[in-house]
């Protein structure tokens, strides 16, 4: 259709003008992104919908990076389009790719972008439980862990966050021994790191108690 025609021309032409630092060419970008999924769905038309999307965010990658606001509604966006078509594989591929390229350029102290990976490795850790890789959700878990200690140190609170997520996973498939594990090395760690009588030594010894308990 001619009106199809149209917008989709738009669309190559607002991604010719996108810039980082320029709200208008990325309030116009997203503008005709939404004409078009309107259109596309009032027409039911699903699959002009996820190569949009695919195409949206590959261009908010490159012109934008992996921070930006409009990059990261993107690619919220095309997850909840491959979860409304059951599309799990794509789903998992998206999310290891965002894993492995934040984890790839995150800086010591970036507590945002260490957020935002540990949240992308959760929502994956959450993917491969219900798909039954049990396995797969702890090595998701246990990898943001060891991130987060080199990054951010044992007691960051994205640090804490990250453990007793992966804590609670264990806990959940009745590995009871990995979570003293967990619990065991984080006291170790912090005994080797800081000074007798520190509080977060405390904090590591009332976790593993409540453990017991």
């Amino acid at each position: 259709e001619e009106t199809e025609i149209l917008y989709e021309n738009i669309f190559k032409l607002r991604a010719q003008q996108l810039k980082g630092n320029d709200i208008l060419s990325k309030n116009n970008f997203m503008q005709v992104v939404e004409k078009l999924v309107e259109f596309y769905r009032k027409n039911e038309k699903s699959e002009p919908v996820e190569h949009l999307y695919e195409q949206a965010l590959k261009i908010c990658y490159e012109k934008l990076g992996a921070d930006d606001h409009l990059t990261i509604a993107c690619f919220d966006n095309l997850m909840k389009i491959y979860e409304e078509h059951g599309k799990t594989k794509q789903m998992k591929q998206l999310y290891e790719q965002e894993v492995e390229m934040r984890t790839r350029f995150l800086q010591k102290d970036d507590a945002s972008t260490l957020s935002r990976i540990l949240q992308i490795q959760q929502s994956l850790a959450d993917l491969y439980t219900d798909e039954g890789e049990v396995e797969q959700a702890e090595k998701m878990y246990e990898q943001g862990l060891r991130t987060a200690y080199q990054k951010l140190g044992l007691d960051h609170p994205h640090t804490i966050q990250s453990r007793y997520e992966l804590a609670r996973l264990y806990e959940s498939h009745r590995k009871l021994g990995e979570v003293e594990r967990i619990y065991g090395e984080a006291l170790e760690i912090s005994k080797e790191r800081l000074q007798s009588g520190d509080p977060h030594i405390i904090d590591r010894y009332n976790d593993l108690i409540k453990f017991y308990l």
